[in-house]
């Protein structure tokens, strides 16, 4: 996130990225939370990009699924960490930012775990019906 980015984030989302960058956690945990939120940052940073390429917001958002998502919410914290002017402030983030990532994963992982068992349930109760 540099300058330019940080002003229009404050133009078109009406996010000052300052706050987030000097701790305001609830903005954060925002990014990976809100998916609209998330979604008017990035177009706002990739904006002079998408205009390059004819991309309204729509058709630019449009191609956003749930693993850009995640990986727009990360890149977007880590931008917003390294936009911070403390070096100490951009290591606690890139912190949070990791753990916030780690906790995704086990998240995911964990729900995957449920699905498969439930899955397997499913498929020994249908096997058991059928020998009947």
């Amino acid at each position: 996130v540099s300058v330019a980015t940080a002003r229009r984030i404050k133009a078109e989302a009406n996010v000052d990225v300052r706050e987030i960058a000097d701790h305001d956690l609830e903005l954060l945990a925002k990014l990976f939370d809100d998916q609209m939120f998330l979604g008017m940052i990035v177009y706002a940073i990739c904006k002079p990009e998408a205009a390059r390429r004819g991309l309204s917001e729509d058709e630019f958002l449009d191609r956003f699924d749930g693993e850009t998502i995640e990986r727009a919410a990360l890149a977007v914290a880590v931008g917003v960490a390294d936009f911070s002017r403390s070096r100490r402030a951009r290591e606690l983030l890139r912190e949070v930012v990791a753990t916030a990532e780690t906790a995704g994963e086990r998240v995911i992982e964990a729900e995957a775990a449920k699905l498969r068992a439930a899955t397997a349930s499913i498929q020994s109760q249908s096997a058991s019906d059928s020998r009947e």
